[in-house]
């Protein structure tokens, strides 16, 4: 069982080792030693170019096996180890601060039932569990749950980060996939709109320059990333993110068209099998799912780059597996394997 690090042994300050993130003492670093190319950001940059590209290891929320999730120490730790892309949850803060939260309310993820309504440092905390109605310094009166959280979670030293500390680790070094920054779309006007997380966080990546580290997310249909890129666009002409399409698993009708148009659009692409995690559960379904859609696969791939959610298999033979069939990518919980995998196959030669 991987261990988890409950409490900070660190005698580097927390803003040291954001700015520098070698500075970090990591738990795995005896167990593996990271080649040099996995923390190339411009190796990156051309693997994720490269629909038929060498596989790459995504992130969920960070390495949450040793760190809390969307801690900012889970995302060193991440990027150290070579991860190529994290994948992270931002929410706004009452004082208009984007911070990395997963769900809506701190429940779950913090030691909040402990904390709310007590006086810290001249502050009364809120009562209520939403990040929302928090100010960012009321926020790091907060200490984060061991990994994903939950009942019975210990709770660590680990304070609740801001997008803008994130930036500053991923900037040429790893690709952030941003969650909850996609435009909104209104049915009944037939027009998207960016919804306020993308409004504030944009600007932030705009100060940094750090568009080429952000990777953008948006819905199944080929318009929706059309209007997502052309948005951003148009106040940040400079911007280039890479925008992460969605082709369903529950039908591959729709995969060549979907793929044809997506490699027509001006825009760096990569695909994700959307409810992936529900359709494949485990490895020897691998075969089974790419076996009932062989047709459209092999009319995508060499397209696009494909991506796929393998929270239940993380293994050396799944991600193997998946290679066979094209799919160069894999989001995972714990980054440690795949990372080896990356570098045994790729290079450790």
């Amino acid at each position: 069982m991987t261990e988890v690090i409950f409490n900070k042994t660190e005698t580097v300050k927390r803003e040291d080792y954001i700015n520098d993130p070698t500075l970090l003492n990591l738990s795995w670093e005896d167990e593996f030693d990271v080649p040099e190319e996995m923390l190339d950001f411009e190796e990156k940059r051309q693997a994720l170019n490269d629909p038929d590209g060498r596989f790459m290891v995504w992130s969920h929320r960070g390495d949450t096996a040793r760190y809390p999730q969307n801690s900012i120490e889970a995302i060193i730790s991440a990027c150290m180890m070579g991860v190529d892309v994290c994948e992270i949850d931002v929410r706004v803060s009452k004082d208009g601060i984007p911070v990395l939260v997963h769900d809506e309310t701190l429940t779950k993820t913090t030691n909040f039932s402990a904390m709310a309504g007590k006086t810290v440092n001249g502050m009364t905390l809120p009562t209520s569990a939403k990040v929302s109605d928090w100010t960012l310094a009321e926020l790091r009166c907060l200490r984060l749950k061991a990994g994903a959280g939950g009942t019975g979670a210990a709770v660590t030293d680990y304070l609740i980060p801001t997008l803008e500390e994130a930036i500053i680790v991923a900037k040429g070094r790893m690709f952030l996939y941003c969650d909850k920054l996609e435009l909104k779309y209104d049915s009944t006007d037939k027009v998207f709109t960016r919804n306020d997380v993308a409004d504030i966080a944009f600007p932030i990546f705009a100060k940094h320059e750090a568009w080429d580290t952000m990777i953008y997310i948006g819905g199944v249909g080929v318009s929706y990333g059309y209007y997502c890129l052309n948005d951003l666009k148009t106040e940040y002409p400079e911007s280039a993110p890479y925008y992460l399409a969605q082709l369903t698993t529950s039908t591959s009708d729709s995969w060549t068209e979907r793929a044809d148009k997506l490699a027509e659009l001006d825009m760096p692409m990569i695909a994700r099998f959307s409810g992936w995690e529900d359709t494949v559960t485990n490895v020897a379904g691998i075969d089974t799912f790419f076996s009932t859609h062989s047709e459209s696969l092999a009319s995508i791939k060499g397209k696009i780059r494909l991506h796929a959610d393998c929270y239940a298999y993380e293994n050396a033979e799944a991600y193997a597996k998946l290679l066979s069939y094209g799919v160069n990518g894999a989001m995972v919980n714990d980054p440690l394997s795949a990372c080896q995998f990356v570098a045994d196959t790729y290079y450790n030669n």
